[in-house]
């Protein structure tokens, strides 16, 4: 492939052989783009199959551009699949039509994919746009820094337990399902089984919490710390709580309950917030979280439902 009469550029699947190149590739670029699943832990554990095909643009023997897809995950029946990345150094409409030329034949049979930008990067929404992505949404990351952690209250007869594997999980996902339901970016509920496909991910740097009215279940958190560039971070998500609690200060007290069951607050932790989700974003700063970053969530249809 000739780009504007510069050095050629080769776009093709990766191999093992171009690994390091595309994972130095993930690294050199994170900071300035979403960086949910580049983290140090993600790229390790990092390897291009049938649930993450990947396709790399080179110049030379150096990685220009690359687009990754992670298909399956936590909703495996959504009928999209998302961008772990999709970014080209070179500003070549071409480059970026080709890889994805690639991963949408990747993802035959999936109704739409879809990716985060960073909403101060222009020319990427940009080419985005230009290749026929659709703004969906806008999210916010916030973060919050290492300290105290205010002392959670609950209710009398309320009480707060960690999530017991193997007993929790159809609990678990009525709740965050019925609590999600009507939220922007709520693709689908979640499933029993990826549920504990994500508890066995997060291994030992997991935490989940039951929120319970006397014996029934009505409020699920869950966090896992992450490696961000040298530092420990808690992830945090999802936070639900069953409609008819909502509004009584339980979600505070469940975020509260996380953040000292993980270690008294002592380390940096991190969430995603729907920038049309005004309660939780009223909830997260008053607990100490501040807007990071803004990102937009652009998505592509690939086939016409039914």
């Amino acid at each position: 492939m000739q780009t504007a009469g510069l050095e050629p550029v080769r776009v093709e699947e990766l191999s093992a052989g171009g690994l390091a190149c595309f994972l130095d590739f993930c690294r050199k670029h994170r900071d300035r783009l979403d960086d949910s699943f580049l983290s140090e832990d993600d790229l390790s554990a990092f390897g291009p199959g049938p649930s993450d095909p990947t396709y790399v643009a080179w110049k030379g023997s150096r990685v220009i551009g690359a687009a990754s897809l992670m298909i399956g995950g936590a909703f495996p029946s959504s009928g999209r699949a998302r961008l772990r990345i999709f970014y080209s150094e070179d500003d070549d409409l071409l480059i970026y039509k080709r890889l994805l030329s690639l991963v949408s034949d990747a993802a035959e049979g999936l109704a739409s994919l879809y990716c985060f930008i960073p909403d101060d990067m222009a020319e990427l929404i940009a080419a985005v746009e230009r290749l026929g992505f659709v703004l969906e949404r806008v999210a916010y990351s916030m973060a919050r820094k290492a300290g105290d952690v205010p002392r959670y209250v609950l209710p009398a007869g309320f009480s707060v337990r960690p999530f017991v594997a193997g007993s929790d999980e159809n609990a678990w996902c009525e709740i965050r399902n019925s609590a999600f339901a009507s939220l922007k970016g709520n693709s689908e509920p979640m499933t029993p089984e990826a549920l504990s496909r994500m508890y066995e991910d997060d291994g030992a740097e997991g935490r989940m919490l039951m929120l319970l009215d006397g014996n029934r279940p009505v409020g699920v958190i869950r966090g896992a710390f992450e490696d961000r560039k040298g530092r420990r971070v808690l992830d945090i998500g999802p936070l639900a709580v069953l409609l008819e609690y909502q509004g009584k200060g339980l979600g505070r007290a469940l975020l509260r309950a996380l953040l000292s069951f993980a270690g008294d607050g002592f380390f940096d932790a991190a969430l995603s917030v729907d920038s049309s989700n005004e309660p939780a974003l009223r909830l997260y700063s008053k607990e100490g979280f501040t807007k990071d970053k803004g990102f937009a969530c652009y998505a592509l249809g690939l086939r016409t439902p039914g």
